[in-house]
Protein backbone atom coordinates (compact mmCIF):
# COMPACT_ATOMS: atom_id res chain seq x y z
CA UNK A 1 0.00 0.00 0.00
CA UNK A 2 2.54 2.93 1.26
CA UNK A 3 5.85 2.42 0.64
CA UNK A 4 9.20 4.85 1.18
CA UNK A 5 11.23 6.35 -1.59
CA UNK A 6 14.96 7.05 -0.69
CA UNK A 7 16.82 8.67 -3.44
CA UNK A 8 15.19 10.64 -6.16
CA UNK A 9 11.73 11.07 -5.26
CA UNK A 10 9.36 13.73 -6.56
CA UNK A 11 8.71 15.57 -2.21
CA UNK A 12 11.87 16.56 -2.26
CA UNK A 13 12.88 17.39 -5.71
CA UNK A 14 9.71 19.43 -5.43
CA UNK A 15 11.13 21.19 -2.04
CA UNK A 16 14.41 21.37 -3.58
CA UNK A 17 13.54 23.12 -6.39
CA UNK A 18 10.78 25.43 -4.73
CA UNK A 19 14.01 26.56 -2.20
CA UNK A 20 17.17 25.67 -3.43
CA UNK A 21 19.50 26.37 -6.02
CA UNK A 22 21.34 23.64 -5.45
CA UNK A 23 21.20 19.67 -5.36
CA UNK A 24 20.42 18.78 -2.06
CA UNK A 25 23.31 17.00 0.47
CA UNK A 26 21.96 13.68 1.72
CA UNK A 27 23.74 13.15 5.15
CA UNK A 28 22.17 10.34 6.97
CA UNK A 29 18.98 7.79 7.46
CA UNK A 30 17.26 6.28 10.07
CA UNK A 31 14.48 4.36 9.46
CA UNK A 32 12.24 5.88 6.83
CA UNK A 33 13.25 9.58 7.84
CA UNK A 34 16.17 11.20 6.28
CA UNK A 35 18.25 14.62 6.48
CA UNK A 36 19.15 16.50 3.70
CA UNK A 37 20.85 19.73 3.62
CA UNK A 38 20.44 22.80 1.26
CA UNK A 39 21.38 26.57 0.98
CA UNK A 40 17.93 28.62 0.82
CA UNK A 41 18.31 30.71 -2.53
CA UNK A 42 16.42 33.25 -1.15
CA UNK A 43 17.83 34.08 2.02
CA UNK A 44 21.29 32.88 0.88
CA UNK A 45 21.87 30.35 4.34
CA UNK A 46 21.69 26.95 4.68
CA UNK A 47 18.98 24.71 6.43
CA UNK A 48 18.52 21.29 6.83
CA UNK A 49 15.44 19.19 6.61
CA UNK A 50 14.43 16.02 7.64
CA UNK A 51 11.69 14.30 5.89
CA UNK A 52 10.05 11.24 5.12
CA UNK A 53 8.45 10.29 1.64
CA UNK A 54 5.18 8.33 1.03
CA UNK A 55 3.77 6.94 -2.13
CA UNK A 56 0.42 5.49 -2.71
CA UNK A 57 -1.14 3.90 -5.49
CA UNK A 58 -4.72 3.09 -4.37
CA UNK A 59 -5.39 6.18 -4.61
CA UNK A 60 -2.32 7.45 -6.82
CA UNK A 61 -0.15 10.21 -4.74
CA UNK A 62 3.41 10.86 -3.96
CA UNK A 63 4.01 12.89 -1.24
CA UNK A 64 7.14 14.32 0.87
CA UNK A 65 6.96 15.28 4.60
CA UNK A 66 9.42 17.81 5.28
CA UNK A 67 10.76 19.60 8.50
CA UNK A 68 12.89 22.75 8.06
CA UNK A 69 14.87 23.02 11.37
CA UNK A 70 16.49 26.49 10.60
CA UNK A 71 12.89 27.92 9.61
CA UNK A 72 11.09 25.82 12.31
CA UNK A 73 8.65 24.55 9.19
CA UNK A 74 6.97 21.88 8.08
CA UNK A 75 5.90 21.02 4.48
CA UNK A 76 3.87 18.77 2.28
CA UNK A 77 4.53 18.22 -1.09
CA UNK A 78 2.56 16.25 -3.34
CA UNK A 79 2.37 15.30 -6.86
CA UNK A 80 -0.88 15.86 -7.37
CA UNK A 81 -0.86 19.01 -5.82
CA UNK A 82 -2.26 18.96 -2.32
CA UNK A 83 -5.32 20.64 -0.87
CA UNK A 84 -4.88 20.30 2.52
CA UNK A 85 -2.97 17.96 4.59
CA UNK A 86 -3.64 16.81 8.44
CA UNK A 87 -0.77 15.21 10.63
CA UNK A 88 -1.47 13.50 13.82
CA UNK A 89 0.37 11.85 15.75
CA UNK A 90 -0.28 8.44 17.75
CA UNK A 91 -4.11 9.52 16.85
CA UNK A 92 -4.02 12.30 18.74
CA UNK A 93 -4.16 15.86 18.04
CA UNK A 94 -4.82 17.30 14.54
CA UNK A 95 -2.89 19.23 13.08
CA UNK A 96 -3.89 20.83 9.83
CA UNK A 97 -1.04 22.51 7.31
CA UNK A 98 -2.75 25.21 5.85
CA UNK A 99 -1.31 27.89 3.20
CA UNK A 100 -1.29 25.44 0.46
CA UNK A 101 -0.13 26.75 -2.77
CA UNK A 102 1.32 25.00 -5.92
CA UNK A 103 2.64 22.08 -4.57
CA UNK A 104 2.72 22.66 -0.99
CA UNK A 105 0.78 23.18 2.19
CA UNK A 106 3.10 24.78 5.23
CA UNK A 107 2.73 24.64 9.12
CA UNK A 108 4.71 27.05 10.86
CA UNK A 109 5.05 28.87 14.11
CA UNK A 110 3.78 27.90 17.71
CA UNK A 111 1.89 25.05 16.18
CA UNK A 112 4.71 23.69 13.82
CA UNK A 113 6.72 23.47 17.30
CA UNK A 114 3.95 21.76 19.23
CA UNK A 115 3.81 19.11 16.11
CA UNK A 116 7.50 18.56 16.11
CA UNK A 117 7.44 17.95 20.22
CA UNK A 118 4.51 15.18 19.53
CA UNK A 119 7.05 13.45 16.76
CA UNK A 120 9.54 13.66 19.37
CA UNK A 121 7.49 11.45 22.11
CA UNK A 122 5.22 9.90 19.71
CA UNK A 123 5.44 6.54 17.64
CA UNK A 124 3.48 6.35 14.37
CA UNK A 125 2.68 10.12 12.09
CA UNK A 126 -0.61 9.82 10.44
CA UNK A 127 -0.46 11.80 7.15
CA UNK A 128 -4.26 12.51 6.01
CA UNK A 129 -3.85 13.82 2.52
CA UNK A 130 -6.73 15.70 -0.12
CA UNK A 131 -5.38 16.28 -3.39
CA UNK A 132 -6.62 19.58 -5.93
CA UNK A 133 -8.06 16.51 -8.03
CA UNK A 134 -10.09 15.10 -5.48
CA UNK A 135 -7.93 11.99 -4.48
CA UNK A 136 -7.65 11.20 -0.93
CA UNK A 137 -6.05 9.08 1.20
CA UNK A 138 -4.06 8.33 4.32
CA UNK A 139 -0.36 7.25 5.00
CA UNK A 140 1.15 6.13 8.53
CA UNK A 141 4.92 6.40 8.67
CA UNK A 142 7.05 5.40 11.67
CA UNK A 143 8.50 8.23 13.84
CA UNK A 144 11.23 5.65 14.62
CA UNK A 145 14.38 7.69 13.30
CA UNK A 146 13.26 10.80 13.28
CA UNK A 147 14.85 12.02 17.04
CA UNK A 148 17.77 10.50 15.46
CA UNK A 149 17.77 12.39 12.45
CA UNK A 150 16.64 16.14 14.16
CA UNK A 151 19.63 15.81 15.99
CA UNK A 152 21.79 15.17 13.09
CA UNK A 153 19.95 18.18 11.11
CA UNK A 154 21.43 20.23 14.29
CA UNK A 155 24.59 19.35 14.12
CA UNK A 156 24.80 19.85 10.78
CA UNK A 157 23.48 23.57 10.88
CA UNK A 158 25.83 24.27 13.82
CA UNK A 159 29.24 23.37 12.07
Amino acid sequence: MFTTWKLGTIGVVLATGIFSAQAPDRLGTEGEWFVECVVDRLANKRDCEVAVEVKSTDPTFHMGFIYRVGSGMFLAVSLPAPSRVVARVDGGEAYELGMCTGQACLLRGRVASQLRDRMHRGEVLRLEYRGSDRVSGVAEVSLSGFNKMHLEALDRLSH
